[in-house]
């Protein structure tokens, strides 16, 4: 997937540094919910491992970057939710595996 910007109000390529176009990705858990992006109340989040490249910018948290594709999916343990998780990763064929071993493959967020 390529990133655009809907301001385009910047000569830099996607993402720009005084901008906040890209794709997000966090280097751990508790970076994405202490993001200002991070859904709030009973929203539910799909966690993964994602491959970055082109222009990636880096930041304390996480990163942002040109482009992106997720490489795996983690299971939630909510049925519906487990479901269209499935289907996302049958759509990009790719694994989906139960998030308790997440941590086991080395990846955070």
């Amino acid at each position: 997937m390529d990133a655009f910007c809907l301001h385009r109000s910047h000569r830099e390529r996607i993402p720009a540094w005084d901008c906040l176009c890209g794709f997000y990705a966090y280097k751990t858990e508790a970076a994405m919910a202490a993001s200002e992006f991070a859904m709030v109340g009973d929203g539910d989040t799909v966690c993964g491992r994602v491959a970055l490249w082109g222009r990636v910018i880096d930041h304390q948290s996480g990163y942002r970057a040109e482009r992106a594709y997720p490489q795996v999916l983690y299971l939630t343990g909510k049925r519906k939710l487990d479901e269209v998780i499935r289907q996302l990763a049958n759509i990009y064929a790719i694994e989906c595996l139960p998030a308790n071993l997440k941590n086991a493959e080395g990846d955070s967020a």
